[in-house]
């Protein structure tokens, strides 16, 4: 159980915070106030018959040829640009050859790696029944005679 003097100080310390966070937001809320008239006029359309059209709530579009090959040229264009990118000396660049030197590095690792499986078997062939593994512990200890 705490003491009456830790109670009436965590108290003191609550009030004080109290005290602290409303002089704080008192200021804050008075600039809220300039802004919320700022955005009012801004959010309102200028003409009525741009914001109520009954048939515009929704978009589709019609995938012809010209829009396909808008799309395409548009792919095309942002690829080579991200390979001008990769080969620029800057952040991205740095990173993109990094990752890509670890992912050939990789590969290769993985491919000079064995399997555990073929590691088990090659060290059971290569072991024979002379090898000081396979003999018993007893039979290395001298015998007394």
């Amino acid at each position: 159980m705490p003491s009456l003097f830790r109670r009436r100080a965590a108290i003191a310390r609550l009030a004080g915070a109290t005290v602290v966070a409303l002089v704080i937001a008192t200021p804050a809320s008075a600039q809220f106030g300039g802004l919320k008239k700022k955005i009012k006029p801004a959010a309102q359309p200028a003409d009525n018959t741009e914001a109520a059209a009954p048939g515009d709530q929704g978009s589709t579009i019609v995938l012809n040829e010209e829009v396909v090959n808008r799309l395409m040229v548009g792919l095309k264009a942002s690829q080579v640009e991200r390979e001008a990118a990769a080969k620029e000396d800057t952040p991205h660049g740095r990173y993109t050859r990094a990752e890509t030197a670890y992912a050939e590095a990789k590969v290769k690792c993985e491919a000079g790696q064995e399997p555990i499986y073929q590691r088990r078997q090659l060290t059971r062939k290569c072991s024979t029944s002379t090898a000081p593994s396979q003999t018993r512990w007893w039979r290395l200890r001298p015998r007394a005679t």
